[in-house]
């Protein structure tokens, strides 16, 4: 049973889920061209593969959508968020910092990354889904 605390807190993630993953999927799936400039800095190539990342991106913010009415049974696509932010720290950014790679749409995702996976683990109430 969630307690008022782990109820607002997983809400709370929620909705960042829907505003931060549901506006960068639908920035990245209808109008990549701005996502590209606003949210990666020009970093990527605007492709089929772009919008690919939109479409995983929005899919991701509809299902918090619905987490926000029904927190504990959608609890598993925030984890699954973290792990893909956590695998992307690990194998994508890490690796890309330490050989010299440091452009801003780089250290700007490995900081919203960092931060989301921190509330993640610090707001996630473990116990409470899962014990």
């Amino acid at each position: 049973m969630l307690t008022l605390a782990d109820s607002v807190a997983l809400r709370a993630l929620y909705l960042a889920a829907v505003l931060g993953m549901g506006g960068a999927g639908l920035l990245t799936m209808f109008t990549p061209n701005l996502a590209a400039r606003r949210i990666y800095y020009d970093a990527v190539e605007v492709n089929v593969y772009l919008r690919l990342l939109g479409a995983f991106q929005l899919s991701l913010g509809l299902m918090a959508v619905v987490g926000l009415a029904r927190p504990v049974a959608m609890a598993s696509i925030l984890l699954v968020q973290l792990a893909a932010m956590a695998l992307w720290i690990a194998a994508g950014a890490v690796p890309a910092i330490l050989t010299g790679k440091r452009d801003t749409a780089l250290l700007f995702m490995t900081i919203v990354f960092t931060v989301w996976s921190l509330a993640v683990v610090f707001l996630f109430p473990f116990a409470a889904v899962f014990g």
